[in-house]
């Protein structure tokens, strides 16, 4: 179990440490990066079993789904430098997503 110290009265935190109410539109969004990286953890496993080679693009996409979470989860107005730069999301990694898509759909 997790414990946190903090209390739930309807909030969580942010990267920053900033507190909202759980139904704002940051944690819908959270929840639903995770929801996709959880599908695609349940694609993975079956292709595994099968020689497509996909499941080498499908971890990478999961680790991206969670660097993209992180960045949601950053508040860009009431966050440090730092952690900017560690929630960074690379846009290389879209270019790379889209050649992906390409070559499947080809």
């Amino acid at each position: 179990m997790l414990y946190t110290r903090t209390g739930d009265k309807g909030q969580s935190s942010l990267y920053n440490g900033e507190r909202r109410a759980k139904t704002d539109r940051i944690f819908e969004a959270l929840g639903a990066v995770d929801e996709l990286n959880s599908a695609i953890g349940i694609a993975h496993h079956y292709c595994k079993k099968s020689a497509n080679g996909m499941d080498e693009q499908l971890i990478e996409i999961q680790c991206n789904l969670q660097d993209i979470g992180s960045n949601i989860a950053t508040p860009r107005n009431d966050a440090s430098e730092t952690q900017l730069r560690n929630t960074a999301f690379d846009e290389g990694h879209i270019d790379k997503l889209e050649g992906w898509i390409d070559t499947l759909d080809s």
